[in-house]
């Protein structure tokens, strides 16, 4: 029997072989582009009247578009920014009031008879050029900078009147204004400067104000005001002690490699809210509780969390090629190693059916699937106090036997133990000694997660067994494509979610009252486990087998590739395995 140690980590491989990882990753961008497709409406006159477009026969289905939790952010599509854009480029755009600007044009000067003749100075063309050039630049800022070029100021001289004392001017600066016209400045009027612009005199003499060194150094001090309804610190503060307060749970897979936590199946951020009203109602003030919008963009842009909800496997493989293929970015080597995909899967499953058939029909034959349930949490309830607490995680592992629809649960607590090999082998273990007499050949079909099925452990616990059992004499395991991992035991897991529903559970034996009921003609049969039921096969892979890196003929053995492993009574120290379903069986020595 095992000691202490237990094993808490399953990595779950999803089976990736090396050879694929280059071009099995994910775009950088999630929110992709859907391709372009244009409708073709059918006409008006070969369509019956009545009928709907879409059951027209010329209808084209538009590609569904990919779906998101959250929305990313695109600024420039909003209107303050595309209005912002349109003013700083001088074109016709409509207010924040609904007022129609226009567009910033030219405007005619007769400047014949200044000091300066500027309308003859420069004519329509240059103008026009000049124009162009001021508009194009991106802010405000290069704009004063512009106008900044070209001015120049002046003091104005002071006079003294008949008493000595010095005469009050109206204008203390004198400004002198310039174009350049192919390379050379040529010195026009005020008006002529400010129309050939398209500016006011206050933009101009604003820029002149804070000029320094001849650049300006004015700030825009638009927008820099606090928001009257911005939320306080102290409230937003109050938000994340409040979600924080909620315990969370690793993955049941890739807990290895994902940084995310999940929160119970029973939460939404909906829920979590309402909560949070009412914890606060008597603590706070009202106008320090933030409404639901502020508690959800808290929850969705500062915590990697989720909400456990049970639901089928999606295979990584399948949904890369579809959403390539929908960005028309297609390569051949990820179709290649997509149709070797599906080639699998489909021989898989097709080997799982002959199996059930031929269990059916021979006695002496046991064809199973079994899988570990997602963590069952202990308390269970919708009383708003357990919320907080910290759950208690139970396990069940289930077993189907596809011949006589006859299923196990072997349930524990991680009071008494974790989820590993060591556990997923003792429950193998149990369910071969309970197997009849007449059994022979026992076969079991899993996924091919590394950490819990197939790996030296539990490869030592099944080899153990058919060396020792009286009637078995060969054991097969067999694993599924990852991604379509979907097995009769999987129908176990959805009754037991369903029958949870309706009852409330704050002990971990009332799990085995909830799984009886589950099915209730033929209900499933439950095998509690403690921590002394537990054994402990790393102990006896390290002491009895060694596992060596090659098979017999010297070839290099890669388990994440293996599909089939066989242990027979005929070579108890010898494991068969295969690549592929149809391969011939190779060996590798394990004493």
């Amino acid at each position: 029997m095992r000691g202490n140690e237990t094993n808490g980590d399953k990595n779950d491989s999803q089976d990736t072989e090396k050879e694929y990882d280059s071009f099995y990753q994910s775009p950088k961008d999630d929110s992709f582009e859907e391709p372009s497709n244009t409708l073709h409406k059918p006409k008006k006159k070969g369509r019956p009247k009545g009928t709907p477009p879409r059951k027209a026969p010329n209808f084209i289905t538009p590609p569904k578009k990919s779906l998101f939790r959250k929305r990313k952010a695109t600024p420039e599509t909003w209107k303050k920014n595309i209005r912002k854009k349109l003013r700083l480029s001088g074109k016709e755009y409509i207010s924040v009031k609904g007022t129609v600007v226009e567009e910033k044009k030219v405007k005619p000067i007769d400047c014949s008879k200044c000091t300066f003749k500027c309308s003859l100075s420069i004519d329509d063309e240059h103008r026009q050029q000049i124009f162009k050039t001021f508009w194009s630049l991106d802010t405000n800022d290069r704009k004063k900078d512009f106008i900044i070029a070209n001015t120049t100021q002046k003091k104005t001289r002071t006079y003294l009147d008949d008493n000595n004392e010095p005469v009050q001017k109206k204008k203390n600066v004198h400004r002198s204004y310039s174009l350049n016209v192919d390379g050379n400045h040529v010195k026009i009027c005020k008006k002529f400067f400010l129309t050939t612009l398209g500016i006011s005199e206050t933009f101009a003499s604003n820029a002149l104000q804070n000029q320094q060194d001849g650049v300006f150094i004015g700030e825009d001090k638009r927008g820099k005001h606090m928001p009257h309804n911005k939320t306080t610190k102290t409230a937003m503060e109050l938000v994340r002690r409040h979600i924080e307060s909620f315990p969370v749970v690793d993955g049941h897979y890739t807990r290895k490699d994902s940084n995310r936590k999940y929160l119970g199946a029973d939460l939404n951020i909906k829920r979590m809210y309402e909560l949070y009203i009412v914890q606060c109602k008597d603590q706070i003030p009202e106008k320090d509780i933030v409404s639901q919008a502020v508690y959800r963009k808290i929850f969705n842009e500062e915590y990697n969390f989720s909400f456990h909800v049970p639901k089928k496997d999606q295979c990584a493989v399948c949904t890369i090629y579809h959403q390539r293929n929908n960005e028309r970015t297609l390569t051949n080597d990820i179709k290649k190693a997509y149709d070797k995909h599906q080639e699998r899967k489909i021989k898989a499953r097709e080997e799982k059916k002959k199996d059930k058939e031929s269990a059916k029909s021979s006695p002496e034959l046991f064809v199973g699937t079994f899988d570990l349930q997602a963590v069952l949490q202990t308390p269970c309830s919708l009383v708003s106090q357990l919320y907080y607490m910290r759950k208690l995680n139970c396990y069940n592992l289930s077993i189907y036997n596809l011949a006589n629809n006859k299923a196990t649960c072997y349930l524990w607590s991680e009071v008494d133990a974790q989820r590993g090999s060591c556990e997923i082998g003792t429950c193998l273990y149990l369910q071969l000694l309970s197997m009849s007499c007449s059994t022979t050949h026992a076969i079991f079909y899993s996924d091919a997660c590394s950490g819990q099925n197939r790996n030296q452990f539990i490869a030592s616990c099944l080899l153990h067994v058919v060396n020792t059992h009286q009637t078995i004499k060969v054991i097969d395991h067999k694993f599924l494509e990852s991604g379509h991992t979907q097995m009769e035991c999987d129908s176990m897991h959805s009754a037991i979610e369903f029958a949870k529903k309706k009852t409330e559970i704050f002990v971990p034996q009332q799990w085995a009252t909830v799984m009886r009921m589950a099915r209730r003609k033929d209900p499933y049969m439950i095998v509690p486990l403690k921590y002394g039921d537990i054994y402990d096969f790393k102990d006896l892979s390290k002491k009895n087998m060694k596992f060596r890196k090659e098979d017999v003929n010297g070839k290099k053995i890669k388990w994440l590739k293996i599909r089939w492993l066989r242990y027979t009574k005929e070579n108890p120290d010898c494991i068969l395995f295969k690549y592929k379903m149809d391969d011939e069986f190779r060996e590798m020595k394990v004493s």
